[in-house]
């Protein structure tokens, strides 16, 4: 038997039928083993200004987490959405016409917006039809999930991470098909990027735990795991102000000077056909005034 959740529901079945049995040995009344065997609810509270509002953890807990999953899907997704149209745009010389037009750095910006809107539209979407089904069969569902306040500042901090997370990543997933000629030259220079995505990820469901431990908080401040971590530290505790500020102030200004490099780049890369660029290259692309 495989299942882990089909093994220790089953352990606890007999478990609650050896110890029926055993009180019955022993003469209990069935009143009295009905008693001693009934489950235990927990009721769970959460704390607040001084204020106890009930049903916080559970609700909110599942909430971040849901939270946090979208925010790395939808930035994964809609960056390697950018990523592919330069590439394609690029092949079909839709670049060289749209460039008469427009410069490359309000070009890199526009698709950025572009899509990045685009995304912002889907998880509004998608929020709106979670949380309109929940308050709809929020009386069918066990009382854990029942009476749980939906903080606003949950939302605010999503809204807010979500957008710099996006345009820190989306200007690396630009440069990504810029300086490729094929989706599989694409797809060589964007595992670096899954890797810095992925790896703040994997690392929130242990900060969902323990938000406060240090290596969590030190991880928090590098602006390419900001936007994650800081946002599960932000939903499951409460961080100092300082900390909170200082992360978005690296994280802005990270962002701000990569999207001024990924606009030079850009600008050759996207114009760039044939040989694969290396790293050197890229690295000379930045000189160029």
């Amino acid at each position: 038997m495989a299942n882990l959740g089909v093994v220790r529901s089953i352990e606890g079945s007999l478990r609650d039928i050896a110890e029926r049995k055993l009180l019955k040995e022993e003469n209990f009344p069935e009143d009295r083993i009905a008693e001693l065997t009934k489950e235990v609810s927990l009721s769970t509270m959460k704390v607040e200004k001084g204020k106890e509002k009930k049903g916080g953890f559970i609700g909110e807990y599942l909430l971040s987490v849901l939270l946090v999953s979208l925010l790395f899907g939808v930035i994964m997704g809609y960056g390697q959405i950018l990523m592919r149209g330069v590439v394609e745009e690029k092949n079909a010389r839709i670049i060289e016409v749209l460039l008469s037009s427009v410069d490359s750095f309000r070009l890199l910006l526009g698709k950025v917006f572009g899509v990045g809107l685009a995304g912002l539209l889907q998880v509004g979407i998608w929020c709106f039809m979670l949380f309109g089904s929940y308050f709809y069969f929020t009386s069918y569902l066990p009382m854990e999930f029942q009476g749980f306040t939906l903080s606003p500042s949950i939302f605010l901090s999503f809204a807010l991470f979500f957008v710099l997370g996006y345009f820190l990543y989306s200007t690396l997933f630009a440069i990504a098909g810029a300086v490729s000629n094929t989706d599989q030259e694409a797809q060589q220079f964007l595992q670096p990027i899954m890797f810095l995505i992925l790896i703040p990820f994997i690392i929130a469901f242990s900060t969902i735990q323990n938000p406060d431990n240090t290596a969590v908080v030190l991880l928090s401040f590098f602006p390419f795991f900001t936007p994650i971590l800081m946002f599960v530290r932000t939903a499951f505790s409460t961080p100092p102000l300082w900390q909170i500020a200082l992360s978005l102030g690296l994280l802005v200004l990270t962002t701000l000077g990569i999207t001024y490099l990924s606009a030079k780049i850009f600008r050759i890369g996207i114009l760039s056909y044939g040989k694969k660029p290396n790293l050197k290259e890229i690295l000379l692309w930045l000189k160029v005034k």
